[in-house]
């Protein structure tokens, strides 16, 4: 796996582009690093964005995720995660339900849709592409 994990004080956006296949244990690696990165902070909006990526890892293997906090609160940032397949639909919707306690969490297919719900254009810091 490969990932570029940007961060956009300014934004108040954190964009994550996976490539290749993507294990739980690398998850939780890149889901450390945002939280560790000096210039992250909660009210930041993010996006993992796997559509060019595979992942390897079962709807059990999400328990290995530690969430952050135990509270939503309007304070935090708004998450989504993009999609191109089913299977991979199906375990961002997973990922929703344990996230979405700390964070509002979506699940979308297309950057246009993920920067309604961001309310910015993704299209500056995402490829549309056909993947």
């Amino acid at each position: 796996m490969s990932y570029s994990l940007r961060i956009y004080p300014d934004q108040h956006l954190v964009t994550v582009v996976f490539e290749g296949d993507v294990t739980i244990g690398e998850l939780v690696q890149v889901d450390d690093e945002i939280s560790d990165h000096p210039e992250y902070q909660i009210s930041f909006c993010g996006v993992f964005d796997f559509r060019q990526s595979r992942k390897m890892y079962s709807p059990r293997d999400l328990a290995q995720l530690k969430n952050k906090g135990t509270t939503r609160n309007a304070e935090k940032g708004k998450w989504c995660s993009l999609n191109s397949t089913p299977r991979e639909t199906s375990l961002a919707e997973l990922f929703k339900v344990k996230r979405g306690i700390i964070h509002p969490f979506e699940v979308f297919s297309t950057v246009d849709a993920a920067s309604f719900f961001l309310q910015m254009d993704l299209s500056e810091y995402l490829e549309e592409g056909d993947y």
